[in-house]
């Protein structure tokens, strides 16, 4: 009988976890009652599931509720593994982000580095979890405004992924991202326009010209470009950038009209009202459209 209900159990799970989405988490916490019956409460069967839980609260800004179950999934993983498991590492790492998320650097360092030891020491030392490890550090000190830090670690993630993956990868480029949003924090900005012109020539020849994750690269440099006061190189990118959203999105997007603003504040700063106003026009038409649908 035992079996049987954890049969059926794990392929609740499954349907579930394939349907995804909040709308399910009333299920989910039945299921998972329904194991904890048959399992008790610290059976690693329960970790995913609580797992998946923790990042519906998260998604709704309930924070303590997901810190309590993360917490759970490492006293479980903890329990039935080895204390340099791979699955300890995970539960370490992913309660550290919750720490970082919110704002408590000091709960999350301690966990990122007991997992870097961990996976460095089951995986080697030049492994994508690794590095995985070495970009969340990067994002911990970047956070914390502690820059020096922030770079060395980011660096050292950018370096294996490069090793590991190839310098086009998708994980190479979220680094060099995030390198260069560190660079424009502190102000040097030849540095960070370096980086964001790289990853634009990856994704230009990686997705295409016209793909939309390129949108968010070229805003990206037209913003360095901007507090450089270099408008001119500055104007071409905010129009790309729209052209490629609207064409993908539609021109009601909200990172449509994002890209038009900046654009009209673009030509504020550079004194040519003569082209914001037509932009400043479009993004209210947009916006009435927008509203009057939601009327309906």
């Amino acid at each position: 009988m035992k079996i049987t209900i954890l049969s059926l159990a794990e392929g609740l799970i499954d349907l579930l976890n394939r349907l995804g989405g909040r709308a399910n988490r009333g299920w989910r916490l039945l299921v998972l009652g329904s194991l904890e019956m048959v399992l008790g409460s610290r059976h690693p069967l329960l970790a995913g599931s609580l797992v998946r839980l923790a990042e519906d609260h998260i998604g709704d800004e309930k924070y303590v509720l997901a810190e309590t179950l993360l917490k759970r999934v490492v006293r479980i993983q903890k329990s039935h593994f080895p204390e340099d498991h791979p699955r300890v590492a995970d539960s370490l790492s992913r309660l550290a982000g919750l720490y970082t998320r919110v704002g408590y650097f000091r709960n999350a360092e301690p966990l990122y580095f007991q997992a870097l030891k961990i996976r460095a020491k089951v995986f080697g030392l030049e492994h994508r979890k690794v590095a995985d490890i070495l970009g969340d550090l990067g994002a911990l000190y970047k956070a914390r405004g502690e820059y020096k830090e922030a770079e060395s670690f980011y660096h050292k993630c950018r370096n294996m992924r490069e090793k590991i993956l190839g310098a086009d990868h998708a994980d190479v480029t979220a680094t060099l991202d995030a390198m260069a949003q560190l660079y424009y924090d502190k102000g040097e900005f030849d540095q960070a326009a370096h980086l964001f012109q790289r990853i634009l020539k990856i994704q230009e020849r990686t997705l295409g010209r016209n793909d939309p994750a390129l949108s968010k690269s070229l805003n990206n440099l037209a913003v360095v470009y901007v507090a450089q006061e270099d408008y001119a190189r500055a104007e071409p990118l905010y129009i790309r950038a729209g052209k490629i959203c609207e064409r993908a999105w539609g021109p009601g997007h909200p990172d449509v009209v994002k890209t038009l603003n900046n654009l009209a504040t673009l030509y504020k700063t550079m004194g040519e009202t003569g082209k914001a106003g037509p932009v400043v026009d479009k993004v209210q038409e947009i916006q009435k459209k927008s509203l009057s649908a939601v009327a309906r």
